[in-house]
Order: structure tokens, then sequence, then C-alpha cells
């Protein structure tokens, strides 16, 4: 549920639709796959958390708002009989995202609480499929704005120059894709 706060006030903290998140988790995901602890492969999942904690200012609304990143992640990671990586799955139900506008103050923020299972597609990529609550937006006096739920599959590429590019091949339930759009609309001063 998101809150708009003032700044100042105590709030929880936490691309465009699914950049955002995507990056986050995928980047999770990669660097797990490549720096994971070390286990038997094949004897079944290595299970680990990962406290998840980052800020980024971006311009993405027309005016600079701070998204701040916080919770813990459990991992579980499968790897073959090589020790290679096959796939992981990824639960963080006490994650929030908080987006703030710097000029103003003003903020909202949202859990996501949603879990994702990736597996190898190449070795560039990985089919990626996000379920459950991905975020939502809840003002005050204005009651649910926005949520995306649901299941969402992606191909997540890890291109050359570090960037990942997500393309979307399956999508059920209620995703409106205005989450930015409206997060911006809300925190205009």
């Amino acid at each position: 549920m998101f809150t708009l706060t003032g700044r100042g006030v105590p709030a929880k903290r936490g691309g465009r639709r699914l950049g955002l998140l995507a990056t986050l988790l995928c980047t999770t995901a990669f660097a797990t796959s490549a720096f994971s602890p070390a286990a038997p492969a094949g004897d079944g999942p290595i299970i680990f958390p990962v406290d998840v904690e980052s800020t980024e200012v971006v311009g993405w609304c027309g005016f600079p708002m701070e998204i701040y990143t916080t919770g813990t992640a459990m991992v579980h990671l499968w790897l073959d009989d090589n020790g290679e990586f096959e796939q992981v799955l990824i639960t963080a139900p006490a994650t929030f995202l908080t987006f703030t506008n710097l000029d103003t103050g003003e903020s909202v923020w949202t859990p996501s609480v949603n879990m994702v299972l990736q597996e190898v597609n190449t070795e560039n990529s990985r089919i990626s499929t996000y379920r459950g609550l991905l975020w939502h937006l809840i003002v005050p006096g204005d009651g649910l704005i926005t949520a995306d739920a649901g299941r969402l599959d992606l191909i997540l590429t890890l291109n050359p120059d570090g960037t990942i590019s997500a393309e979307t091949v399956f999508s059920a339930g209620p995703q409106e894709g205005q989450f930015l759009d409206l997060v911006c609309s809300v925190l205009a001063p």
C-alpha cells in the first residue's frame, strides 16, 4: 500500500513499468548466479538471504525523484551437476520502494511482495517470471489508483554494455502499466 507523506514524516522507505523492478531483481539474480556461496552441485537449492538497500535519483517525472528500495530477499539457487546456474527463486515479502519528489519532499511507497523465478534461457539471458503483487498505489482520500498483479513472464537479456533489456512473453492479471505515470502525477508539484 502506498502512503502519502511529507518530508521529515516517518514512512517506510522502499524504469519504466517493469524496468526498475526488473533491473533490481535481474541484477540480484545475475549476481547470485555468478557469486553465490559454494555448495555441492545438484544437491538441491542453496538458500541464503540478500539484504537490499539502494538509492537512486532519476528525472523521469520532470522533477528530481529519489527511489529508495529496502528489504531482504530470500534466494533459492539451483546449480547443475557442473556447478552452473540452472534457476533461482527469489521471494521478498518485506521489500519496499519509496518514491520522493526531492523538490517538494512528498513521497509515496509500495510493498513489492512478488515472487521471481529465473531460469537459464541462453548464456546471456534468463526467463523471468514475476507472480503476485508487483506494486499498487493507494492515496489517502482517493483510494486505489492503480495496481499491477498476477503473472508476468519476461526474457531478460544482459547486453554487452551491461544494461538489461526485457521482452514480455506472457502476461495475466491486472497490469495497467501506468504505475510510473501515476506516481509522477501524485508527486507532481
